[in-house]
């Protein structure tokens, strides 16, 4: 109940109260005042009557016209007060009437005068009859009235005592009734304020899924309301401002790895190229073993700096088919090296279906659900078993999951054996900012990131846990129809040619073993380390060029600009793009920008043969994939 309702309720309940208070005490008045005013008609009379005894007695021992005179100026008062006196008995009614009847009487007697002694001692005789009469008549309204006058006191004091009794009830009551509504407000403003005390102290420690649960029948359950909506609008912008620091984090991490990918990869462009300019200058078979374990690694390498690049990209790709099992081979090398050796990972993969997403969120779902497993084992270590298989969603399991569609679906399990969750912990795990591990740097934002990315791709993510006994993650994921890629001829030989080339790169080692390379394939090359001094022997001499092969990011020209001053020179001339990493240029821009072929190092001998082959005989090269 509102606090203001409570009040109001108060006062209302002051008010009638207090009007029957007032009711109640007239009525006493009234009462009071009508007994008052009979007890002291009742006294009056009991002194008249009093007064008349007297004069009775006077005449009775001097019966002369004076003593006569004064008990009827006695009697009329008498008569005067009885007349005024309401609800008087029968009986002091019929003593009124014997008193007029012997007063009556006795003015005859006294008005007549005796003829003899006989008469006069008859009516002497009378005379004392109608005295005694008039004595005993007068005694009894005497006591009637002595009667009368004690119990209206006794009554008055009796209603005196009963409305004052009364009154006094009637304030305790009201100081009683608003004693309790102020105490009752008091404790529950007190605990209202202690609890949003408490929610000001949760939020002031960071904690932002911490809810008020006031009733929200009061002000202070408005309150509430109003600082649960103030903690999910925080919640909101922690949220987004720990995307945005995650967001700053990855731009910085793809700015530093891309830094680090064109650097490596024009090393391993460098290791590439002399390895396989000593198979073909060698023909040992031997050396040519050692050779090839040596591409092979840098195969790897090449592998390993894609992978960094995918998992380090911070925008969002368009959902397209992807094989899963592929993804989570590539995470499983990658977190090797980060998770503790104690830590066996063993895979189970035995689908490889493919499901619409962008292959960074699956990165994220992997790298968020491996990463939390390998917290619940770093103290004892354990087992982490990653698996992939197609399941089929029924009507049966639509009951529980009514989320999900009914038809194919990929299943992700992610299985510890950690020390588990609490059921406590596992209502809670998707929750943003909720995190057990605060003290290890933990945002609680993981598994929520996880939970979100499921959701939009329409798939659902459950746990089973138990303390002690480990955790499994399953996400399920539709699966989609897989998409044919187009078939890669296979390559028999590495073409040859006798065209002139001009070749531009700012790293020396590249440069000498292109020169090398290029010239062992029949080419006639012509090599610079400067993008500048390329551009004054190529407008010195236009025509000597049949193609140009130029490195992407050098110091003076950018390959971009070099290749466009070149078509200003001479706009039918081949140019052959190359770049260790940009995020400026990829194959599509190479291709909007005329350029007539595209390749990200390191690349092989055969690939740039290929590339070659197909830009000289016209044909629009497949840019090689990163």
């Amino acid at each position: 109940m509102r606090i203001k309702t409570r009040f109001t309720l108060t006062i209302w309940t002051t008010v009638l109260i207090l009007a029957a208070g007032t009711a109640f005490t007239v009525a006493g008045i009234v009462q009071t005042r009508g007994m008052l005013a009979q007890s002291v008609q009742l006294h009056k009379l009991e002194e008249d009557l009093f007064t008349l005894r007297e004069f009775s007695l006077e005449y009775a021992a001097d019966p002369t016209t004076r003593a006569l005179n004064q008990w009827r100026r006695t009697y009329d008062q008498i008569r005067t007060d009885k007349m005024t006196s309401a609800g008087l008995p029968s009986e002091v009614e019929e003593a009124f009437a014997n008193i007029q009847y012997i007063f009556d009487q006795l003015v005859r007697s006294a008005r007549e005068t005796a003829a003899t002694a006989e008469e006069d001692r008859a009516q002497a005789g009378l005379r004392r009859q109608l005295l005694s009469t008039l004595l005993v008549e007068t005694q009894r309204m005497l006591d009637w009235t002595r009667l009368h006058v004690d119990d209206s006191q006794k009554r008055l004091l009796t209603i005196v005592g009963t409305y004052s009794v009364g009154a006094v009830l009637l304030l305790a009551a009201i100081a009683a009734l608003t004693a309790l509504i102020l105490i009752t407000s008091r404790r529950h403003i007190l605990r209202s304020v202690q609890t949003l005390g408490q929610g000001a102290q949760m939020i002031a420690q960071g904690r932002l899924d911490h809810r008020l649960a006031l009733s929200a029948d009061d002000e202070f359950g408005e309150l509430a309301a109003a600082f649960n909506a103030m903690v999910e609008k925080l919640q909101a912008q922690a949220v987004m401002e720990s995307r945005l620091a995650q967001s700053q984090r990855l731009e910085a991490i793809g700015t530093l790895a891309g830094g680090i990918a064109h650097d490596f990869n024009n090393i391993l462009m460098a290791i590439i190229g002399y390895a396989e300019l000593t198979r073909l200058k060698n023909r040992d078979e031997k050396v040519g073993e050692y050779l090839q374990s040596v591409l092979a690694a840098a195969a790897r390498a090449t592998d390993l700096v894609k992978q960094i690049l995918t998992f380090s990209r911070m925008t969002r790709q368009e959902a397209r088919p992807v094989q899963v099992s592929l993804i989570v081979k590539e995470v499983l090398k990658l977190l090797r090296a980060s998770i503790p050796s104690t830590i066996e990972i063993r895979p189970e993969i035995v689908s490889e279906a493919v499901v619409l997403a962008d292959p960074t969120d699956i990165h994220r779902i992997l790298v968020n659900l491996c990463t939390n497993a390998a917290i619940a084992m770093r103290e004892h270590g354990g087992i982490l078993e990653v698996g992939l298989e197609t399941v089929a969603v029924d009507a049966a399991f639509r009951l529980a999951h009514t989320d999900l569609a009914c038809g194919s679906y990929l299943r992700l399990s992610v299985r510890d054996t950690g020390c588990g969750m609490t059921p406590e912990v596992k209502a809670r795990v998707f929750d943003p900012f909720f995190t057990t591990h605060k003290d290890d740097g933990g945002t609680g934002m993981g598994l929520s990131v996880v939970h979100g990315i499921v959701k939009s791709l329409y798939g659902m993510v459950s746990v089973e846990s138990e303390p002690g006994e480990g955790t499994t993650f399953s996400v399920l994921l539709p699966v989609a129809q897989p998409v044919d890629e187009p078939a890669v001829a296979r390559e028999t030989a590495t073409p040859h040619g006798n065209e002139r080339i001009l070749f531009v790169d700012d790293e020396p080692s590249i440069v000498a073993f292109s020169r090398e390379l290029l010239g062992s394939l029949g080419y006639r090359v012509s090599a610079y380390l400067s993008s500048t001094k390329a551009l004054e022997a190529f407008a010195a001499a236009p025509g000597a060029y049949d193609l140009v092969i130029t490195d992407m990011t050098m110091p003076e020209l950018t390959g971009e600009a070099l290749a466009g001053k070149l078509r200003e020179l001479r706009p039918d001339v081949p140019v052959i793009l190359c770049t260790g990493f940009s995020e400026r240029m990829n194959a599509e821009k190479a291709r909007r920008l005329g350029v007539n072929g595209f390749l990200e190092k390191p690349y092989t001998a055969s690939q740039i043969a290929m590339v070659l082959r197909a830009v000289l005989g016209g044909l629009e090269p497949a840019p090689t994939r990163p």
